[in-house]
């Protein structure tokens, strides 16, 4: 026992283990572990290591072979000394990268082996003591002057910043804080580098004069090319102009049509209200391209004739395209429609302030709310990182629920910021005129006022909650006025048939009622069953409404709707209608069948004898129900039925035929 114990310990006393850093394992083992071979090629010696956990192990058959290996596993582990030191989580990897990038990689090359560990956010250098120490200092050097900080930016914004060369605002905020600044357009942010003071001042600059605060605001506006022209003006001296009466903003237009104006608070909202107004009265032409199928549907379907309804413009299909005329957002909502109508597919937009997209952006980092959105609507939702707007697509009736939903969502983001007004269809021409909606926003002064027609609504908008009060009081007085200046009717389904006795033959009754109340606009929709009446006083709007109801009520008294059950249709109509005519001959009135609707015959004629022929047709239906009163019958066995009918039948026809019944 006592000699294999020293034996033990003599095999023990032969193998020596340590534990390394994991980093510092590489060099030990060597590419496909050439420096293990080159050590203990031709000796009675081992090296083993593990490269989790960073555990050596080496030994020789003899103590002499044991130190010489040491020596050189110890060598190995001095030359590749491992230093760690703390990173900042959220920058780490940005620094990294710059690091990389710079001329202090070659220095450091040269000393040291160096990288990152995200998991554990540190930095690693691996090389002798000394040169690990002097990697260390030139590090957190080059660390402590290049601290990172990133502000989210729209494609207006990177336009804006860089627009000028050397004269941009990137090289001036560059200059006067001393700090490098670039684009990651993939991630839509500004990267700010440099002493961290310098890149807190950098970035609390640059966002303030992308999105506003402390007295600077921002407006932005999205408009058509031939808008955009406009503010302009030619050679520039319009925008020129503005400027210079509207001291200290700038304005900026985007390739994408996206109006910036950038300066103090009330320069910028007198100047957004001054181009608001020119972009509400701006006449604007816009070409679609459609094809021949396209074309073909448009005129079928009356789609042209529609959107002229629903939108104050004019529309013409010119061979391969429909040209479209009006003021600028009646042109812009009637190509959203024209859209919908050729493809199937509807898309709008919510607009918002510089400030107010930034805050969007930043809680929509979380994209379960959008994805909510979607999947409860089917309608996709997404922000336009160019237009700095909120994009919705889809089915239109998907399109107008998702619209709701970002709007609730955005009184939660914005409270107070955006306020929403239901109105009538009759008041889109007075209230919602974007002319007039452009002098309550100069009213406000300044608050975003604008007609959505797809929710029915007057949209306020201001990062300023009491320009939002200031405009809702003012669009309420407007809606008060105009109520008492229009008169809607909207008719049930099963009143629809109203409608066409309203409009008349080629539309002569409608006429003769524009003709009598020439001060009053008379609109009859089809499609959402109303009549609408908008005059310039309440008397002329009375006067309409009495005889519009007048027209009702005679329609109701001259056409009545009866139900015939369809096993008693071919007896009612007779052979070649032959009953029908005798009854509308002898009752004076006029029998139709419709094919629409609960019911489906409709009498007409004068007053009285429609109710005379209504009451004829009742009784009939009930002499034709009790001749048709059913007996039935239980049969104890069923060959019975076989007897009752008889061979193919001809006892159950002679029975039909005996006593008159089915």
């Amino acid at each position: 026992f006592q000699l294999t114990k020293s034996g033990l310990k003599e095999l023990e006393d032969l193998v020596v283990k340590l534990t390394v850093d994991p980093y510092t394992v590489p060099s030990i083992i060597g590419k496909g572990g050439e420096t293990i071979r080159n050590m203990t090629n031709g000796k009675s010696a081992f090296v083993e290591v593990d490269k989790n956990s960073g555990e050596v192990r080496y030994g020789a058959t003899t103590l002499e072979g044991r130190d010489e290996i040491g020596k050189e596993v110890q060598g190995l582990v001095e030359n590749n000394c491992i230093i760690r030191f703390p990173a900042d989580p959220a920058t780490c990897k940005s620094q990294f990268r710059e690091l990389t990038r710079s001329s202090i990689k070659s220095a450091l090359n040269g000393m040291v082996w160096f990288d990152l560990d995200e998991e554990k956010s540190c930095y690693i250098l691996r090389g002798t003591k000394e040169n690990t120490e002097k990697a260390k200092i030139a590090m957190e050097t080059f660390i402590e002057n290049n601290q990172i900080g990133t502000v989210p930016i729209t494609e207006e914004d990177r336009e804006a910043l860089f627009h000028g060369g050397k004269t941009s605002k990137v090289a001036q905020f560059s200059d006067e804080m001393n700090v490098q600044l670039h684009v990651d357009r993939t991630k839509h942010v500004v990267i700010v580098r440099g002493k961290q003071e310098s890149v807190s001042m950098a970035v609390k600059t640059i966002q303030r004069y992308l999105n506003g605060g402390d007295g600077h605001s921002v407006a932005k506006l999205l408009v058509s090319e031939q808008v955009v022209g406009m503010i302009i003006g030619r050679g520039g001296k319009t925008r020129q102009e503005l400027e210079k009466k509207h001291e200290g903003v700038s304005i900026n237009i985007s390739k994408t049509h996206v109006v910036t104006i950038r300066g103090p608070e009330q320069s910028v909202a007198n100047c957004r209200v001054e181009i608001g107004k020119m972009v509400a009265s701006a006449r604007v032409t816009q070409t679609v391209q459609i094809s021949d199928d396209q074309k073909l549907a448009l005129e079928k379907k009356e789609y042209i004739k529609k959107i002229g309804q629903q939108t104050q413009v004019n529309l013409n299909a010119d061979g391969d395209k429909v040209i479209i005329r009006g003021t600028f957002y009646d042109v812009r909502d009637a190509v959203s429609l024209l859209h919908e109508m050729l493809t199937g597919e509807y898309k709008t937009s919510v607009e918002l302030d510089a400030s107010q997209f930034s805050r969007v952006r930043n809680t929509c980092r979380d994209p379960s709310h959008f994805e909510r959105m979607q999947t409860e609507t089917g309608a996709k939702v997404e922000l336009d990182m160019a237009a700095g707007c909120v994009t919705i697509d889809g089915k239109r009736s998907n399109v107008k629920k998702a619209k709701d939903q970002v709007f609730g969502f955005l009184d939660f983001i914005l409270p107070g910021e955006i306020n929403r007004l239901k109105i009538t269809r009759p008041l889109f021409l007075s209230v919602g005129q974007a002319s007039s909606l452009a002098e309550i926003s100069a009213a406000s002064g300044g608050a975003t006022v604008y007609l959505d027609r797809d929710l029915s609504l007057i949209v306020i908008r201001s990062t300023d909650k009491d320009k939002v009060q200031q405009a809702t009081d003012l669009v309420n007085v407007k809606i008060k006025e105009a109520e008492r200046l229009a008169y809607v009717l909207e008719l049930d389904a099963s009143d629809s048939w109203i409608l066409p006795v309203i409009i008349g033959k080629n539309g002569n009754q409608v006429s003769s009622l524009r003709a009598k109340h020439p001060s009053c606009k008379i609109d009859v929709s089809k499609d959402t069953r109303t009549i609408t009446v908008v005059g310039d006083s309440e008397d002329a709007v009375q006067k309409v409404r009495e005889a519009i109801l007048e027209a009702v009520e005679k329609a109701r008294s001259e056409n009545a709707f009866v139900m015939v059950p369809e096993s008693s249709v071919p007896q009612f109509v007779g052979k070649g209608g032959a009953h029908v005519k005798e009854m509308s001959a002898s009752l004076g009135v006029d029998i139709q069948r419709v094919r629409k609707g609960q019911y489906n015959f409709k009498i007409s004629g004068e007053a009285s004898k429609v109710l005379a022929a209504k009451k004829a047709v009742d009784d009939w239906l009930v002499k034709r129900e009790k001749a048709m009163e059913v007996l039935t019958l239980k049969l104890e066995r069923e060959k019975d039925i076989a007897v009752i009918l008889g061979e193919k039948g001809t006892v159950a026809r002679s029975l039909q035929e005996d006593y008159k019944c089915k």
